[in-house]
Parts: structure tokens; sequence; C-alpha cells
């Protein structure tokens, strides 16, 4: 033990980054499970809701939707505390993401219309894009042809402007 507590508990947390980006999932939990009693024995707050996010993240690409809605809502709660607008808006938008993929489509649009506003106080263009492509997704899914296309351009005009290519 070199006593680092906090380098110990970020090397745990970016080893998770590393398993979940190369689909190596089990060990990534493993990796942020051990990063988020690290960091809640430091009281470190806003790594702790990163943490819990990550985690999320990983759950709701496994279709584990409740599991991930509980994560995010962690992670919300405590950026909440915290005051941090724009990562309580990403969690947010995480929420939106968990009630689209689950099937939740009213729910989603509804957290969708509600965060779109947030984004562009923050002058948060990617994040902005982002949620236009999914209420265009979600606009196509209900039969609303017309509104989806218009979304989805939306999104588009965005993601070029910004040099996204591949709008993610």
């Amino acid at each position: 033990d070199i006593g680092d507590r906090a380098g110990a508990a970020d090397l745990a947390f970016y080893g998770g980054d590393i398993f979940r980006l190369t689909g190596r999932h089990d060990e990534a939990i493993r990796q942020y499970e051990t990063a988020l009693i690290a960091y809640r024995n430091l009281a470190d707050q806003h790594w702790e809701a990163r943490t819990l996010h990550s985690i999320g993240d990983i759950e709701r690409t496994e279709g584990l939707y409740v599991n991930a809605l509980d994560r995010y809502q962690g992670a919300l709660t405590v950026y909440r505390e915290l005051g941090n607008t724009f990562a309580e808006t990403r969690a947010l938008h995480s929420i939106a993401d968990a009630y689209r993929f689950s099937g939740r489509r009213t729910e989603a649009m509804d957290q969708y219309r509600q965060i779109l506003p947030i984004y562009r106080s923050l002058d948060d263009q990617i994040g902005e894009a982002r949620v236009l492509h999914a209420i265009g997704a979600l606009n196509l899914q209900a039969g609303s042809l017309d509104e989806a296309l218009t979304d989805t351009h939306r999104a588009l005009d965005a993601f070029l402007l910004l040099g996204d290519r591949l709008g993610d």
C-alpha cells in the first residue's frame, strides 16, 4: 500500500473504463465496484456518482434497465446535491435512454423534452444533437414521420456543424 487511497480509487475507476470500452463488462463492474467503495470511504461524492453512472451504462448495455435506472437515479441525486447541472443533465439523459431502450417511449420522450432546453442553456451542442436524434427515433417508432424527419434533420445539421460524422 503506497498510502494513496485516492490514486488507487482512480486507478480502479479508469481500469473499469478500459474494461467497459473493450466489452469486458464483468471485469469493468469489478473495477467500478472497487472504485465505488473507495470513493465512498474518501467521501468523494462526485467520483462516487460518476462511478454509479458508469456501472449504469454497462447495465443499460446489457439490458438490465431497472438496475441501470437505479444507478442513474443514485448518480442524479448526488449531482443535484453537489449542484453540478452539467452532470445532472447527463444523468437525466441516461435515464431517458434507459426508458427508450426498454420500450418506455412516453417516459423517454417526456424526459428528452425536459432536458433539451437544459442542454441549450448549457450550450451543450453535442447533448442537444443526441437528444434531437433520440426524439426523432421515438417519433419514427410512433409513426410520426413528419416530426421524425424534422427532428432527425435538426440532429444531422447539429452533428455536421460539430464535425461529428458518426452522430455519437
